[in-house]
């Protein structure tokens, strides 16, 4: 099981003091850490189906907002979504 992100690297990502390149590898860390499969799985527990089509199940949870990452609130910071709907949302 990875570990969380260590002080330096959140802060990087917190304040946008990171490349994008370093962005992406600190967000695929992140997104590997128990922290983020706990909050995951808060969201998918409450939320099974997907908060866009309404029709499939929820598998992913799409951020609204960066402003809480690492503070998460599974229910008004982010959305429960089937992999089409985030697919959908991120190309925008």
């Amino acid at each position: 099981m990875p570990k969380d992100l260590n002080t330096a690297e959140r802060k990087a990502l917190i304040y946008g003091i990171a490349t994008h390149q370093d962005v992406r590898k600190l967000m695929r860390k992140y997104y590997r850490s128990p922290h983020w499969r706990a909050v995951l799985a808060a969201v998918l527990a409450s939320r099974p189906i997907c908060e866009l089509c309404r029709h499939r199940k929820a598998v992913q949870a799409h951020h609204k907002t960066y402003a809480t990452l690492f503070h998460e609130d599974p229910a008004k910071d982010l959305d429960a979504v089937c992999g089409g709907c985030h697919r959908a949302i991120s190309r925008r």
